[in-house]
């Protein structure tokens, strides 16, 4: 793959497709920010190789001669002829965003490659996937250029075209030259890769469109419900500050932080140190600490403390959200498609992932948030969520028999576990006082959680609100009962400790360094219902885009919940479009376990959702 490589554009043809017998296109593009949805931000600029190693370099601005040039030289790389020809990006959604922008026509059907996607898939776990990191390790080849362009940069500048075109010439040539070479060695690489691998990269790369498609559609925002929630908390962070400071001894005045924390909890009220900061080695005041705190070492001040983070935090992100709305009131996230270690998306500009549900947080307050997003007017949205997923595939992978076919009925498997942990007590209550029976069995939920990744009885204990002793005893009767769930974090453990990895079922492969091997069961599940939703969500967008033409679409998802957006005047037709996506969804054959998935419905917002029974 070495040298020779050519420079300047190809001569453009006297007829047809000057690209008609090319078999590859390394592309990349600059543009005067990054959020393609801003109309003032556009693309300048854009390089690529073909697979002769000839790279080109190619301004959209300056003079109309020069323009027009290359103008239909990128028409011609996308012509709809050359829509088999596999043209490869380092982040494809960027580029393709900001192509159909230029281009004005959608680029739906073409042969798009991710070498971005497709290095997190098959080289080691890295400190990043950065393209210019990875081809200084992989090619030698320098990053001085980027260092060149920096400087025209600084102070959080976006726009490229400030740059002379000089150094812009050199630094996108080299980058053609990266993307060129990248592309070559992975394809190369993932020809030795089993099928399961190849099906699993296939996913990803198909996922860039429908991605961005969600990106562009959005979601809306009710900025009268933001600015009343912002009101609320600041209310409330006003009398939060007058119990912390007055439990403190101190003015009305005085400015909260995490020094102050600390100084309230562990020297004021003299509470333990569960763990110290690795960087400054004093007492922690992470959340998760403090919840453990709030477990084992109740005290109200802890409720104030998490009060207090809870609406300064929220405040800051409801004004984010304002603040990132178009003029029609919708946000458009940045959807990374493999965000996460494991393969999970994640969210930014802002994060819509954690937006909680105020009713499954430990927190005892939470920010209302979902109140403010809403349908579109003329949609119904719908939130389809996997149904006790988690569980389901821990028992796919332990394969614990009597498990299965407690799935298989579609039971609660939930329940043997609050039977062995809590025995007659939670059998009795069931007959007389079913409300506190559902108390326990939500406990023991917890707490059957907590034994298959390995919590210690101390934890189990705590969290069935038994004596140790007493929770000693549960565990060995549910051990007893259900020896492989039991012991199915021990062995993914064991696994990650003798090969540094582990492999889902669908065959994407993660890393864990040793002394995280505990970890292995968490990322093993996480993993593997990331495959399942993306899956999942290329076919419900082929099936969308065929029998609806895109007017019913996907919005979002949210680790394992999909929120699609329905046209009231299509509503008519709702029990057989939404009967097909759950069908789409759930059709697993590979697992041992029945996948299910419950729907709500939201036509106010994404608070109040009222359930679907189809």
């Amino acid at each position: 793959m070495g040298g020779g490589f050519n420079t300047g554009p190809p001569p453009i043809s006297s007829g047809g497709c000057m690209f008609e017998n090319e078999t590859l296109f390394a592309f990349d593009t600059e543009t005067t920010g990054l959020r393609y949805h801003n109309p003032k931000v556009q693309m300048f600029s854009f390089s690529f190789g073909l697979s002769n190693d000839k790279l080109s370099v190619n301004r959209l601005d300056g003079t109309p001669e020069r323009r027009n040039k290359n103008k239909e030289i990128l028409f011609q790389i996308w012509d709809d002829r050359l829509k088999h020809v596999p043209k490869s990006m380092h982040n494809a959604k960027f580029d393709v965003a900001f192509t159909e922008k230029f281009l004005g026509k959608r680029l739906d059907g073409h042969n798009i490659h991710d070498t971005a996607l497709l290095a997190r898939l098959l080289l080691k776990s890295r400190p990043n996937y950065k393209l210019k990191d990875i081809m200084w390790e992989l090619a030698g080849i320098p990053k001085d250029d980027e260092e060149a362009v920096k400087k025209y940069l600084r102070g959080g500048k976006t726009n490229f075209q400030r740059v002379p075109e000089n150094i812009m010439d050199e630094y996108q040539e080299r980058d053609a030259l990266r993307q060129l070479l990248l592309t070559k060695f992975l394809f190369d690489e993932l020809e030795k890769c089993d099928q399961k691998v190849k099906d699993l990269y296939d996913i990803e790369r198909s996922l860039v469109i429908p991605t961005l498609r969600m990106e562009q559609r959005g979601i809306m925002i009710n900025k009268f419900e933001a600015h009343k929630l912002i009101d609320w908390m600041h209310s409330e962070l006003k009398d939060t500050r007058r119990k912390l400071t007055s439990a403190a001894g101190l003015p009305v005045q005085t400015k909260i932080t995490d020094n102050f924390f600390r100084w309230l909890l562990y020297t004021k009220f003299k509470m333990p140190v569960l763990k110290k900061s690795d960087k400054t080695s004093e007492p922690s005041t992470a959340k998760d600490v403090l919840l453990e705190l709030k477990l084992y070492h109740p005290h109200p001040i802890l409720d104030q403390v998490f009060r207090f983070r809870t609406y300064r935090d929220g405040i800051t992100d409801i004004e984010k959200y304002i603040e990132l709305t178009d003029s029609n009131d919708v946000i458009h996230p940045t959807i990374n498609i493999t965000g996460a270690r494991t393969g999970r998306a994640s969210c930014a500009d802002p994060n819509l992932q954690n937006v909680p549900k105020t009713k499954v947080l430990k927190n005892p307050f939470t920010v209302p948030a979902r109140r403010i997003f809403r349908p579109r007017p003329g949609y119904v949205n719908f939130h389809i969520d996997y149904g006790g997923e988690e569980m389901r595939l821990i028992v796919n992978y332990s394969k614990e028999p009597e498990m299965i076919e407690i799935f298989k009925v579609n039971g609660d498997a939930h329940e043997p576990a609050a039977v062995e942990f809590y025995q007659e007590r939670y059998l009795s209550l069931k007959i007389k006082e079913p409300k506190s029976a559902r108390t326990l069995r939500n406990a023991a939920k917890n707490a059957h959680f907590a034994l298959c990744y390995m919590g210690g009885p101390k934890r189990i204990a705590a969290t069935l609100n038994v004596t140790e002793a007493e929770g000693r005893a549960g565990v060995k009767r549910y051990k007893d009962r259900f020896p492989l769930n039991a012991n199915i974090g021990k062995v993914v453990a064991e696994q990650v400790l003798q090969d540094g990895y582990i492999d889902t079922l669908f065959g994407r492969r993660i890393y864990f360094r040793k002394e995280f091997a505990h970890a292995g069961l968490n990322g093993l599940i996480q993993g593997t219902a990331a495959d399942i939703l993306k899956i999942a969500m290329l076919r419900v967008d082929n099936y969308l885009e065929d029998e609806t033409k895109g007017e019913v679409g996907m919005l979002m998802q949210v680790h394992d919940e999909l929120i699609i957006q329905f046209p009231r005047n299509m509503l008519r037709f709702f029990d057989e479009v939404m009967g097909n996506i759950v069908h789409l969804m759930t059709d697993f054959p590979e697992l041992d376990v029945p996948l299910v998935v419950e729907i709500e419905q939201s036509t106010r917002d994404w608070e109040t959702l009222k359930e679907v029974i189809l």
